[in-house]
């Protein structure tokens, strides 16, 4: 695994489904989600400053996993501009983070992640947040990003439909 590299920027979503603009807030752990997708749902990743949240190890091939498919995240509706990290209070964080090959956007992208009995949704920030602040999301989740099929893959979109996810215009 090589070194993590970042870039600058900032965020906020918008979902075409609920016609609205989501601001991006705290959502604790394997919470429910399932406003931003229309179908159920658990949050992971959605960190703020003033809520505690786990530390601890991550694999480092899990990391370039959940790198990789955060890289090329298939994304069931628009977003417009960036959510900065809470946690860098001077900089606002990183804008993009590269690692082995592959970019990721950080504050403007979701990660769905199908498992067997959840869908878990994530923002693109929580590769900083475990790079940088040392988040440990739940194994669980983990598990779920290892298992999962690749992106963009036949059978990733089956699981999302599976679960409820459909692309909208």
């Amino acid at each position: 695994m090589g070194p993590v590299q970042y870039s600058p920027g900032f965020w906020f979503a918008a979902s075409r489904s609920a016609k609205r603009i989501l601001e991006v807030t705290y959502r604790p752990d394997l919470g429910p989600c399932d406003e931003l997708l229309g179908t159920s749902a658990l949050s992971v990743g959605w960190l703020d400053v003033g809520h505690d949240f786990s530390v601890g190890p991550v694999a480092g091939d899990a990391f370039v996993t959940l790198v990789r498919h955060l890289s090329n995240a298939w994304q069931p509706f628009a977003t417009a501009g960036m959510h900065r990290c809470p946690f860098c209070r001077f900089t606002g964080g990183p804008g993009s983070l590269h690692l082995d090959g592959h970019t990721v956007a950080l504050g403007n992208t979701l990660l769905l992640v199908p498992a067997k009995d959840a869908l878990y949704v994530a923002p693109s920030l929580i590769a900083h947040y475990i790079d940088a602040h040392g988040y440990r999301p739940p194994d669980a989740f983990m598990h779920a990003v290892v298992a999962m099929p690749e992106m963009r893959s036949i059978a990733y979109l089956k699981e999302l439909r599976r679960h409820g996810v459909t692309a909208r215009g």
